[in-house]
């Protein structure tokens, strides 16, 4: 979506950088339609491909704006190889840097010489606001994938937040950096706008049950059902799943409706979280929830019980399962929130695509 910004906004920018080749143009294609919440449309390289986003960037032209969170455009700036530092420093002077992505090719072991040094600029420039650093992948497919272990040393080496592994072709970890992306905007936003106490204090709460549930997951049975709602729908946001936790009362057969971009759409979840003290879901319960998510056409379901489920719905998984509707017990809501301590930890790739970790740990 190209929009004219509005007057008087500082919109937060996007620095991208990488080597001739490494796939600039293209990320920035699929990126932006990620941002604008559009379908992704798989992409290769073409001739006269960065001419047309070479047009996008020109500071006498309109730029790509993209809602981010708190209300903030975002412009996604994107630096060639033969850009001066002054050129640098003329492009971000006096603007809000949030986040430089800097792009390797798979092949790569090291980050070029010259993108290190294009990199220095920019930091130079944002000096007194340091911007989020991204490590970006790209082109990588399912026979060629980097080290992770290479990853964690690039990233501690050059004070990256985050990497990611990526694939135009395909939409692979676009849902992730899409993800990676607004945490930075949204993090930069935060630092200027004076956040909600009762919001600071209740994901606060909720990180830190997360983190309790999974080194202790006894503290399950202390915990509230509508706190664990919310341990869920925290869980998911962490891992790079787009969340919405469905009012108390009213919540259509879904507690939390999860989204992702995968296998080259975006794709719909809807989670259920039953945590009861002295019953366990039956046939009924499951098949409602079956029936919701065949009205509402998701792409899965995923249904949480901490108490386990009626031994009658065991015996029908088979057919559970043909509905694209899968079962969690203690187990899976403790895999989510370890998983939500490995990503809180630092530099954190998911080693599977959202959907298919979504179901991990699940019955069969």
């Amino acid at each position: 979506m190209l929009s004219q910004l509005s007057p008087g906004s500082r919109p937060a920018i996007i620095a991208l950088m990488g080597r001739t080749a490494v796939g600039k143009s293209t990320l920035i294609a699929t990126l932006a339609k990620s941002l604008d919440g559009n379908d992704f449309q798989p992409m290769d390289a073409v001739r006269g491909f960065a001419e047309l986003f070479s047009d996008w960037i020109r500071p006498e032209r309109p730029e790509p704006a993209l809602e981010g969170p708190f209300d903030r455009q975002s412009v996604i700036i994107q630096f060639s190889d033969d850009v001066t530092p002054s050129e640098i420093t003329n492009q971000l002077a006096d603007r809000d840097l949030a986040v430089t992505i800097v792009l390797v090719d798979v092949h790569d072991t090291e980050l070029p010489a010259e993108v290190v040094k294009r990199s220095a600029v920019i930091d130079s420039v944002a000096a007194s606001r340091p911007p989020i650093r991204l490590l970006v992948v790209t082109k990588s497919d399912d026979s060629l994938e980097p080290s992770h272990g290479l990853l964690d040393d690039l990233s501690h080496r050059y004070n990256f937040k985050r990497w990611f592994v990526t694939s135009a072709m395909d939409g692979t970890g676009i849902q992730e950096l899409r993800t990676g992306v607004l945490e930075a905007i949204g993090a930069r936003a935060a630092r200027d706008e004076p956040e909600d106490d009762v919001v600071r204090i209740v994901r606060t709460m909720t990180d830190a049950l997360c983190e309790l549930i999974a080194a202790q997951p006894d503290a399950l049975n202390r915990v509230e059902w509508r706190e664990l709602e919310r341990v869920i729908a925290r869980a998911l946001e962490k891992i790079g799943f787009d969340v919405e936790l469905t009012p108390s009362g009213k919540d259509g057969g879904k507690d939390v409706v999860a989204t992702c971009i995968a296998h080259n759409h975006r794709m719909l979840f809807y989670i259920e979280v039953k945590h009861w003290r002295d019953d366990r879901p039956g046939l009924r319960h499951v098949a409602d929830f079956v029936q919701v998510n065949a009205f509402d056409r998701t792409d899965g379901g995923l249904f949480l019980s901490s108490s386990g489920f009626a031994n009658a719905v065991h015996t029908r998984l088979a057919e559970i399962s043909s509905q694209n509707v899968r079962l969690g017990q203690r187990d899976k809501i403790v895999h989510l929130c370890r998983q939500f301590v490995q990503r809180a930890a630092g530099p954190w790739s998911p080693t599977s695509p959202l959907p298919v970790l979504l179901f991990e740990e699940t019955l069969t």
